[in-house]
């Protein structure tokens, strides 16, 4: 009987919980000097210092994540994978980088 509940709870919390899509995803995001454009094709292009690093993204909408495949935040210190919890506020996307600093995050921007 345990089992049954704690199943019928994270199945409540789970459908009440706001997942992100890919297309809400897909944009944009600037944080200081870096820009990361997340593509519909499921490429991103991340500029920082001028220096342009390319690869892959793969979005895990139940858990609110997103894995970008060979990214860095500093070319000279090699590449990996980075996880990114998405963070939605007031309707506004946000990609986690550090939560222990209040501008720790890539912010989605409208291109006009």
């Amino acid at each position: 009987m345990t089992i049954i509940r704690t199943i019928i709870i994270l199945l409540i919390f789970t459908s009440c919980s706001d997942n992100i899509d890919k297309e809400k995803l897909v944009g944009r995001y600037v944080m200081a000097n870096d820009t990361l454009e997340i593509l519909p094709n499921n490429t991103y292009r991340h500029i920082f210092n001028n220096k342009v690093n390319c690869s892959t993204w793969k979005l895990n909408s139940t858990g609110n994540e997103v894995a970008f495949e060979n990214f860095t935040f500093n070319p000279d210190n090699g590449h990996g994978v980075w996880y990114s919890r998405i963070i939605l506020t007031n309707n506004e996307i946000h990609l986690n980088v550090n939560s222990d600093l209040s501008d720790g995050y890539f912010n989605k921007i409208n291109d006009k």
